[in-house]
C-alpha cells in the first residue's frame, strides 16, 4: 500500500460521512471484492486491479480500498455533482467547466487526460480533465494541499452558483 494511501477502515469512515450526508452511494471494496465485482459485472478488471483506484458503476461509486486515497473520493464524487448539474442545469455545468478550462492550467492537464482515456469522447475528456483538477486543486498525498485556498474556491464556486438561484436553493 502506497505511503499516504488511508486504511480501507478510514477509507469507510469517511464515505460513511459522505453516504449519509448526501445521500449518496458510495462503497469501499478490498482487492478480493473488487475482483469479484469485476468478475459478476465483466469489468476486466483482473490485470489492472492494482491501478484501479477508484470508478462509478451504475451510478455507485465504487472505492478500491487498497489503493484510493482521499482525491479518488472527492474526484468520484464530481462526477456525480457534474453529471447532476448538466442533466438539471446545463448552464451551471457549462459555467464550472469553462472556469477550469480557461485556466492555466487546463491545457497540461487535459494533454494527460487525452493520452490515458483514447476512448473517451472530447467533451467526456474535458470533464474529466475539470474533475482531475478540481481534486489536485484540494488534495495531495491524501491531504489538504498546503496552498489551497479555500475560502477563493469556495468565492469562485459560489460566483458560478450565484448566477443560477433555483439551483442554489436545491442544494
Amino acid at each position: 500500500m502506497p505511503a499516504n494511501t488511508p486504511t480501507i477502515e478510514s477509507m469507510r469512515n469517511a464515505v460513511n460521512y459522505f453516504n449519509k450526508a448526501f445521500d449518496l452511494n458510495i462503497k469501499v471494496l478490498s482487492r478480493e471484492e473488487l475482483l469479484q465485482l469485476s468478475e459478476d459485472n465483466e469489468l476486466e478488471l483482473e490485470n489492472k486491479i492494482d491501478s484501479v483506484r477508484a470508478f462509478v458503476l451504475n451510478g455507485d461509486i465504487i472505492i478500491n480500498g487498497t489503493t484510493a486515497d482521499t482525491s479518488d473520493l472527492f474526484h468520484e464524487m464530481a462526477h456525480i455533482f457534474l453529471g447532476m448539474l448538466k442533466v438539471k442545469y446545463p448552464d451551471a455545468y457549462t459555467g464550472i467547466i469553462n472556469k477550469y478550462a480557461n485556466g492555466k492550467k487546463f491545457a497540461k492537464n487535459f494533454n494527460y487526460v487525452n493520452r490515458a482515456y483514447k476512448n473517451m469522447s472530447h467533451q467526456d475528456k474535458i470533464e474529466e480533465t475539470v474533475v482531475d483538477m478540481i481534486a489536485q486543486q484540494m488534495f495531495n498525498k491524501n491531504s489538504l494541499v498546503e496552498e489551497f485556498k479555500g475560502q477563493e474556491f469556495i468565492e469562485d464556486f459560489k460566483a458560478i452558483m450565484g448566477k443560477f438561484p433555483k439551483l442554489l436553493q436545491e442544494i
